[in-house]
């Protein structure tokens, strides 16, 4: 039994993977004929010979699956590690790609979404981070630099909530940014997550 999951994701076959960021390491996924849980290892090194913990499991553009490894930069000008894989290949033979963080020194990161152009784009506890170089906070129009949760529109506008109660952001493609709050329809100024439903 699978204890302490904290992220689950659906690929394009239809499994279901879990992760943990403080319990099992690795992760684990389910097929759509429901057959037992399979592990899948993974490491932050091809020397490493022990498994991560994963943050976060995001479907990406195509049939990519972005894994978020427990890792933080620790000084200014780190970049932050993230994972790929596509059909059938193992988490150990996974696409590493770094995310520039510049002089800002992110002590957390919390969700990542990957852009319609293939950009990548990391919420953090110091702003929105691309892996094309352009970063968010609160300089840009941000009401806080510190954020939950990020995804990209079918327009290519960056929406975002953030982790003080402070409502959702949209950012434009021109990249300016609009806020939501209560007084705009909101049932409370504390958004947590966000998605998007095809219809």
């Amino acid at each position: 039994m699978l204890k302490g999951v904290s992220t689950l994701a659906r690929d394009k076959w239809n499994r279901i993977w879990a992760g943990s960021e403080n319990g099992f390491r690795g992760a684990y996924y389910i097929d759509a004929e429901g057959h037992p849980w399979v592990y899948e290892g993974f490491k932050l090194q091809s020397s490493d010979k022990t498994s991560q913990n994963i943050k976060r499991i995001v479907q990406g553009v195509g049939s990519k699956l972005w894994f978020m490894p427990v890792e933080t930069a620790a000084n200014p000008s780190d970049t932050y590690t993230v994972f790929w894989f596509s059909g059938n290949v193992h988490l150990g033979g996974a696409i590493r790609e770094e995310i520039p963080l510049g002089e800002h020194t992110v002590t957390q990161a919390f969700d990542l979404a990957e852009t319609q152009t293939g950009d990548l784009i990391l919420a953090t506890d110091k702003g929105l981070f691309s892996k094309s170089g352009k970063v968010w906070t609160e300089e840009d129009g941000l009401k806080s630099a510190r954020i939950s949760h990020v995804l990209e529109a079918p327009d290519s506008s960056i929406w975002l909530c953030y982790f003080l109660g402070l409502g959702v952001a949209r950012i434009a493609p021109d990249g300016r940014v609009q806020h939501f709050d209560e007084s705009d329809g909101l049932p409370s100024n504390r958004v947590w997550s966000l998605s998007l439903i095809h219809i």
